[in-house]
């Protein structure tokens, strides 16, 4: 755990997770737990499967209350936050996603497993993100979105399922390049 790091008594952090410096985590928060994985058995059976990697949280990040951030699967997986990422409460992150460096989730927000979020994104209230999606840099989610398919960099989505509404416009970057 690096220096400057402040982690509420009500919380949880698991033995595979590592953390930066400069970093808050609220109440209540479950941070390398195992994620959701269930294989059914020669009966039809669910049997869970026990997850091996875990979770990096880097520099200066924020996560407010009631967060659950599930590690990774194998050993050589990682659940991943970026430096500089802001969480509000109640937001579901499962195993193998990566969350880019200043990207802002609005609470309610649900990740599938092994879902990649660039830099620099807004996620609004309630987003869900499906599993294996990747979100580009740079982009607009608006709220109550349901992320079914991959997004490019620099755009603006919205909708269940949500579609592009149009480039955005906040980001005239030479880094950044409209697909």
């Amino acid at each position: 755990m690096g220096n400057n790091t402040n982690i509420d008594k009500s919380t949880y952090i698991h033995p595979c997770v590592k953390i930066g410096k400069n970093v808050k985590i609220g109440p209540n928060c479950s941070i390398g737990y195992d994620g959701f994985a269930f294989l059914r058995d020669e009966n039809n059976i669910p049997q869970g499967t026990k997850h091996e990697g875990g979770v990096i949280i880097e520099d200066n990040v924020e996560i407010q209350a009631n967060v659950a951030i599930a590690r990774g699967v194998s050993k050589k997986d990682n659940t991943i936050i970026g430096k500089n990422v802001k969480m509000d409460n109640q937001i579901h992150i499962a195993h193998n996603c990566e969350v880019g460096e200043g990207t802002l989730i609005a609470a309610g927000t649900t990740f599938g497993g092994t879902t990649k979020v660039g830099k620099n994104n807004f996620l609004g209230l309630n987003c869900i993100i499906k599993s294996n999606c990747t979100i580009g840099d740079f982009n607009l989610i608006g709220m109550g979105s349901v992320i079914t398919k991959d997004i490019p960099n620099n755009e603006i989505w919205a909708g269940n399922p949500a579609k592009k509404l149009r480039n955005n416009l906040m980001f005239k970057r030479k880094d950044v390049e409209n697909n």
